[in-house]
């Protein structure tokens, strides 16, 4: 625009000194140009300031782009061109096998899923059950150690335990202590993964329902 403006005034400034012989000299020659860069200068300035201007814009499209949420290959248009559709109406179908295959398999894990959470209560009540054995065997073996520790300390050289059967009872104490370590551990373990719950429901129960309510709603 502003080269416009400056080639448009160059012609009407060569047209006026040559129609109305004007001469160029040092006078009318700086006053064209000087006249000329005000006049433009200032029209340039009001059409930057009355330049229409917004915040928001609009874009204008010959055709629609339709973007599914999923991916998949379509096999059937229910439109054709320039045919109105309203709001509900059915575009075009995707095919459902493979999707249908993958809620299938959220299907089946899930019911796998539910079915284990009765093995790890059983699992858990057998976990406890051996750690009550263990804590058991730990009193008895205890209560033996004490015994022929105490026999063998007041009976001095008359003792009736020897040496040898007194570490045996220690060493069967010891282990007992160390069976009843390794069966609480596995009372823990066993309660934490049946105790794994979200609102009363196994965590992986939870987590497969909700895939498969996602895979349903899509």
């Amino acid at each position: 625009m502003d080269l416009l403006l400056i080639l448009t005034y160059s012609a009407l400034c060569i047209a006026i000194f040559k129609i109305f012989k004007i001469p160029l000299n040092k006078w009318t020659v700086p006053t064209a140009i000087l006249g000329g860069i005000a006049l433009i200068s200032t029209l340039l300035l009001l059409m930057n300031y009355n330049h229409p201007y917004t915040k928001f814009a609009r874009e204008y499209f010959v055709t629609i782009p339709i973007t599914p949420a999923v991916k998949g290959l379509v096999t059937e248009v229910n439109v054709k061109a320039n045919m109105p559709v309203k709001k509900g109406d059915v575009l075009f179908k995707i095919d459902p096998v493979p999707y249908e295959a993958v809620v299938q398999q959220k299907l089946a894990a899930l019911k796998e899923a539910e079915q284990q959470v009765p093995q790890l209560q059983a699992a858990y009540e057998t976990a406890h059950a051996n750690y009550k054995q263990a804590e058991a065997n730990v009193i008895r073996t205890e209560s033996a150690y004490k015994r022929y520790q105490k026999g063998h300390r007041d009976g001095g050289q008359n003792s009736p335990f020897t040496e040898l059967e007194l570490d045996n009872r220690r060493q069967l104490y010891f282990a007992s202590v160390a069976q009843l370590d390794a069966a609480k551990a596995e009372e823990l373990r066993n309660r934490l993964a049946y105790e794994s719950n979200i609102d009363g429901v196994n965590t992986k129960v939870a987590g497969l329902q909700a895939e498969l309510a996602k895979r349903n709603t899509i």
